[in-house]
């Protein structure tokens, strides 16, 4: 195959879109998320250590991130179509953090009311 007839099949493959940007879509995307991860802890464990000294804040918080980005890559799979074990990974992953993150807003407020934080 040459260039481009492996082009007209990525185009075909991506319905028709400029497949051009994809790779550096691709990177932009991870420097994001990257850049998300990193500002959310930093607020995050700013916040745990002003109001929270046992960071419990910061868990739900880190929690709550890896629950959204566990479920949007369950999500980007299936919408892609891609039948993958790791969609199922992904689903459990998210649902497995939203577990950890709704126990520990229970043990923050359960410590608000018996006046421990």
């Amino acid at each position: 195959m040459n260039k481009d007839e492996i082009l007209e099949k990525a185009r075909k493959e991506n319905k028709g879109k400029d497949i051009a940007g994809l790779e550096v879509q691709s990177k932009a995307h991870g420097i994001a998320g990257a850049g998300m991860l990193l500002l959310c802890a930093t607020v995050n464990l700013i916040a745990s250590l002003m109001f929270d000294c046992r960071g419990t804040f910061f868990q739900i918080m880190f929690c709550g991130y890896n629950a959204i980005f566990g479920i949007v890559r369950y999500i980007a799979g299936k919408r892609r179509g891609v039948v993958s074990d790791w969609n199922a990974v992904w689903l459990m992953f998210g649902l497995l953090m939203t577990g950890f993150g709704v126990e520990m807003v229970y043990v923050l407020f359960r410590d608000l009311k018996a006046g421990l934080v």
